[in-house]
């Protein structure tokens, strides 16, 4: 009795791989299930407090646009350019911590580089806050974005003492060792093949020639070690 030949099943395709978020997911502004809770909202923070410093710069471009005559000294372009240079540095810091970069650097503390970033940019911030003047209208814009940019700033730098963020950080795999040192091995070099019995090793002293016997002899009219005289 014959069977029909089996029916081919449909073809079987690899599961999907988990969803990361794509770009977004890559650069730390969305959750991933590989990163833990607490370090995406540290990098959250930071692009925060990246934006917050990019709507103070374009909250003074639009008052020296507005108000041309307060213009004057230049303080406003100042402010603007130099808002705009820490929002990047921010910025910059939260890519590498969050991709591993300070971790291959070989750093002490893989938060160094953090720290010192957000040192700057809050003590900028806050120094602005309490020298900002002009209209009313660009007061208020001027202050909303820097007090976003403090409460970013201190969130980010909350996160950074979080244990969970410390693990992370250190579990991240850092720059390759150093090779160590060339050694010789245990037996030495050998640059030819062993010496065979009786054969010089190179590189020996030669060894002494041997002495007639009748020369060992210490009792021999020539005294040992003393050639006959010649007539």
């Amino acid at each position: 009795m014959s069977h029909p030949p089996p029916q081919p099943g449909p073809p079987a395709y690899p599961p999907p791989p988990p969803s990361g978020g794509g770009t977004l997911g890559d650069l730390g502004l969305v959750p991933r299930p590989d990163v833990p809770p607490k370090v995406t909202r540290l990098v959250q923070a930071l692009w925060a407090a990246g934006a917050a410093g990019l709507f103070y710069t374009l909250s003074c471009l639009l008052a020296v646009v507005a108000v041309p005559w307060y213009l004057r000294g230049g303080g406003l372009v100042a402010s603007a350019v130099f808002s705009l240079l820490l929002s990047a540095a921010v910025i910059g810091t939260a890519i590498p911590l969050f991709k591993g970069g300070f971790a291959r650097m070989g750093l002490p503390d893989r938060r160094l580089v953090v720290f010192i970033v957000l040192g700057v940019a809050g003590l900028a911030t806050v120094t602005t806050a309490l020298l900002t003047s002009g209209p009313a209208w660009f007061v208020l814009l001027a202050l909303l974005g820097l007090l976003l940019e403090a409460a970013a700033i201190g969130f980010a730098l909350y996160g950074l003492f979080q244990p969970e963020v410390v693990f992370w950080l250190n579990a991240q795999p850092g720059a390759p060792a150093p090779a160590p040192p060339h050694q010789a091995p245990p037996g030495g070099y050998h640059t030819g093949p062993p010496p065979q019995p009786g054969q010089q090793h190179p590189g020996a002293a030669a060894p002494e020639p041997e002495l007639p016997p009748q020369w060992q002899d210490p009792h021999s009219p020539y005294g040992p070690g003393e050639p006959p005289a010649r007539p």
